[in-house]
């Protein structure tokens, strides 16, 4: 092999005016090193040598370079770093190819990572996983505040209101929220300029508002490997077979402990800790360590990984890894400026779990026996410890994570022994008997006789990535997105509306453009992010979030008339057990009903359906009751909130070169604009921090009333007499001069009144729940706001119950377990059938607190019946 790469080399270079080769002297040790390359390397290692004797930086170990020397002796930092730009990186070279799954499991953190500035690197001094994350575990610490010079507080320019920084802040921020490249930057800087005074401190080019903020370049660690071998490689892999390949994986460590630091420096007020509560909600996860969580300084993490491609015209994907804080209130740990970004992976292929996760797992067991201290303003310096709680995934990663085999293997369910039946080239996992759930032990004992005989057992493989960090079963929890909406949900979808099924009973074909139609006419409440789209033509374009919708707001009411009884009271099963399970509180009683309707559902599947529909999505639909217990309901535990960051994520990227140093750059700058938003508080206009505030929010126009904020125009206004009447039952001192608005914003939600309408019509947040005067909770359709010395009130045209639910109107199922949720009241706490509503219906006066949620009202073309549907809980957006 060595005589081919010489007589390879030989041969490229002795053709005149060729460069031949570039870097020869790594893998072959008789080309000298070019002499300013080897003044680079001296260069380099002096500036570690001086960053290794400082306090806290991260010990390089410096190497003699010499023509002689070769790629066994030649450092990682000092090959990798020689072409990079600005961004700078420390690029490691390790091997974890070599190390077996007990080695990594036994690994501890050790304070053994100097070594003399006199000694070589050779084969045998390779650095293990060990002794990579001792490496970035001491790393230096970045301090907390951002140091920015008097100078960026003065006027951008004389008389100016805004300041440098505040220009800076402003123009990167409308980069971020507008996810423009830095081409449209460069145009709109040379367009500043031409309103600005000549003597203005702007920066002039794209490249002094880079320099600006990679002065707070947080730590980052750039490991390449080779895309066809797996290998970490240096510059290029030198096998043999990989030799002709270009294609690299680029694997960037962000610093975990400075984003948490970001975050919990601006919510520290709002962490909770451990309470007792009867009901399993928000913060039940938190109970599964009452002694930890009962303090503030301790808080608990959700992990989340996943592939996703990154260009329509290419194989490039990205696999991120997130981490949430369990102890913030939804509104706030769902926000994607509060999500943690410890680790992105860059390529062609997947990447090995272990390699992805075991540093960022050994990270956090560290912060969990020491944690970590930083500034949490009037309270002082606090010292935080962490404990990683779950990580939610979808089945394809969390089989590569557990170390199993795929879903569509023999015993693929991560959660019990079920082994599956292979039918038609399919794994059908059918119910009627029980399995036991996987167990530590009998984990442990599967994995033992694997090793013994060389065989796969219950499905595992080996030792997962999880070893020693999170427990098998409850670690890894069941995501309701992938396998309730995008598995169970869109499988029923397709099966209703193929032609190839149009002659079985539960086939809605024929119907498909009066369902159609109905579904294009709703206008949903603002709450949901978007518009109904046709099922006939964009089915297969439908996200989770339009599934989710179609779910629990859409499908019962547009499918009452359209399936045969019998399918639409088993559909119904699943519609009301998912609207119990993604409740803000769940009662025992109900978690037990879901949990039976969900049986009911699963059990009834290959009668109605065939023993095809019975996947391993509907086998989850059983374990889902064992998950909400342990950590509360459904939406505590999924992937949308991270879902959603993946896309701000490839929102980064603008072109397919340096992908990674693209997204490395954007998120530096989203955590610096986090930080240099508080800096700029107190020190800058009012008007520019309103515009930062709301720079891509539609509140700009409130006004404060006496609950909450009127948005848009407020005039003054009498009211009619019947209204006045109704209006003194509140207060006998309301007059009839009032102030009249048409949007009403409380308690973080939005409400309309019947006379507003947006631009396009296709939103109404009108109807909504309230609370009477006699403490009962009723639906309504609010005419109009006012303002006056009571308060705020709202006229409300309240909605009259039929008498009857909906699955008396679709009929009889005949099925004596499906006949028992006829006469129950439980369906009308959630689908309230109701009579349409006209001018002569009364009108009543509700204090506008006393408003509860926004509904969603499906009207059919054909009945004269309204159905109004309340939203199950106010953190999720629709």
């Amino acid at each position: 092999m060595a005589e081919n790469i010489e007589n390879t080399s030989t041969s490229s270079t002795s053709s005149k005016g060729t460069r031949g080769p570039y870097r020869t002297y790594i893998y072959d040790s008789t080309r000298p090193i070019p002499r300013t390359s080897s003044w680079r390397n001296r260069k380099r290692m002096a500036m570690d040598a001086e960053c290794s004797n400082g306090d806290g930086a991260l010990n390089v170990s410096p190497i003699e370079i010499d023509g002689s020397c070769h790629a066994e002796s030649i450092h990682p930092s000092v090959v990798g770093n020689e072409d990079m730009d600005e961004n700078q990186y420390e690029t490691t070279q390790f091997d974890l190819f070599n190390t077996s799954s007990d080695e990594m499991e036994e690994s501890n953190i050790s304070d053994d990572s100097n070594i003399s500035d006199d000694s070589n690197i050779s084969d045998n001094d390779d650095p293990s996983l060990e002794d990579l994350f001792n490496d970035y575990c001491s790393s230096s610490e970045y301090d907390d505040d951002l140091e920015l010079s008097d100078d960026m507080f003065l006027p951008l320019y004389p008389g100016a209101d805004i300041t440098v920084c505040g220009a800076y802040f402003a123009i990167m921020q409308l980069k971020s929220s507008c996810r423009l490249p830095f081409t449209t930057i460069r145009e709109i800087l040379s367009l500043l300029q031409l309103f600005c005074p000549k003597n203005n401190k702007l920066p002039s080019t794209v490249y002094h508002l880079r320099k600006f903020f990679s002065k707070f370049e947080s730590q980052k660690r750039k490991t390449t490997f080779c895309s066809s071998c797996g290998d970490p490689i240096i510059d290029k892999c030198q096998k043999l077979e990989c030799r002709d390949s270009r294609d690299v994986d680029v694997l960037i460590r962000l610093d975990t402990t400075l984003q948490l630091k970001t975050i919990l420096s601006r919510h520290w007020n709002d962490l909770n800790c451990f309470t007792e509560s009867p009901t399993l909600s928000t913060f039940t996860m938190l109970t599964q360590d009452q002694d930890f969580f009962s303090s503030r300084e301790h808080i608990g993490l959700i992990m989340n990984t996943d592939g996703m491609s990154l260009y329509k015209s290419s194989k490039v994907t990205l696999w991120p890894v997130y981490l949430e804080i369990a102890n913030l209130c939804p509104k706030i740990r769902f926000r994607q400026d509060n999500i943690v970004i410890c680790a992105v992976w860059v390529g062609r292929s997947q990447p090995n779990m272990q390699i992805l996760l075991t540093p960022i797992l050994e990270e956090l067991k560290h912060m969990n026996i020491v944690g970590f201290s930083f500034n949490a303003g009037p309270d002082g310096i606090k010292t935080v410890r962490v404990k990683l709680l779950f990580g939610i995934v979808d089945l394809i990663a969390k089989a590569k994570i557990l170390n199993m085999k795929q879903f569509n293997g023999h015993s693929g369910c991560p959660t019990c022994i079920h082994p599956g039946k292979h039918e038609r080239s399919s794994r059908l996992y059918l119910p009627g008997t029980s399995y036991l759930l996987r167990t530590p032990n009998r984990i442990e004992r599967a994995i033992r006789k694997g090793n013994k005989y060389g065989i796969i057992v219950e499905g595992l493989k080996g030792i997962s990535s999880l070893h020693g960090h999170l427990d098998f079963l409850s670690g890894m929890p069941i995501d309701y997105m992938h396998c309730v909406l995008e598995g169970v949900v869109k499988s029923l979808l397709k099966a209703w509306t193929d032609s190839k099924y149009s002659t079985k009973a539960f086939s809605i074909r024929r119907h498909l453009s009066v369902i159609d139609s109905n579904l294009l006419r709703l206008t949903p409440p603002h709450e949901f992010t978007r518009s109904p789209r046709s099922i006939s033509t964009d089915l297969s374009y439908w996200k989770a979030n339009e599934l989710r919708v179609w779910l629990l707001f859409y499908s019962a009411p547009l499918l009452v008339k359209v399936l045969p009884p019998l399918y639409f009271h088993h559909y119904l099963l699943l519609v009301c057990a998912m609207h119990i399970f993604l409740s803000e509180e769940i009662g025992d009683a109900d978690c037990d009903l879901a949990e039976e309707m969900l049986m009911n559902f699963y059990n009834f599947l290959p009668e109605l359906y065939g023993n095809k529909s019975c996947t391993i999505n509907a086998h989850l639909l059983s374990h889902i009751p064992y998950f909400v217990r342990l950590w509360g309901p459904c939406w505590t535990h999924s992937t949308f909130s991270f879902e959603s960051h993946n896309g701000a994520l490839k929102r980064m990227v603008h072109s397919t070169r340096r992908v990674a140093e693209q997204l490395s750059f954007s998120i530096d700058v989203k955590m610096t604009l986090q930080k240099l938003y508080y800096e700029l508080e107190n020190r800058e206009s009012d008007s520019l921090l309103k515009y930062l505030q709301f720079s891509r929010h539609s509140l700009r126009s409130m006004k404060k009333v006496s609950q909450g904020y009127a948005i848009g125009t407020v005039n003054s206004d009498h009211l009619s007499p019947s209204e006045l009447q109704e209006a003194q039952k509140l207060s006998s001192a309301i007059t009839g001069e009032v102030n009249t608005f048409y949007r009403l914003y409380i308690n973080d939600k939005m409400f309309h009144s019947i006379s507003y309408r947006d631009g396009e019509g296709r939103r109404s947040s009108c109807h909504c729940s309230y609370i009477n005067s006699n403490g009962v909770e009723g639906y309504g359709e609010i005419q109009k706001f006012i303002d006056c010395s009571f308060g705020t009130i709202a006229f409300i045209k309240p909605f009259r119950s039929t008498g009857s639910n909906i699955l008396k109107t679709s009929g009889t199922p005949c099925r004596p377990v499906l006949d028992q949720y006829m006469e129950s009241s439980l369906i009308s706490r959630f689908i309230l059938e109701a009579h349409p509503l006209s001018n002569t219906d009364p009108v009543l006066a509700v204090a506008a607190k006393k408003i509860v949620s926004n509904c969603c009202v499906v009207q059919l073309s054909c009945v004269p019946i309204l159905y109004v549907i309340k939203l199950p809980n106010h953190f999720e957006h629709h």
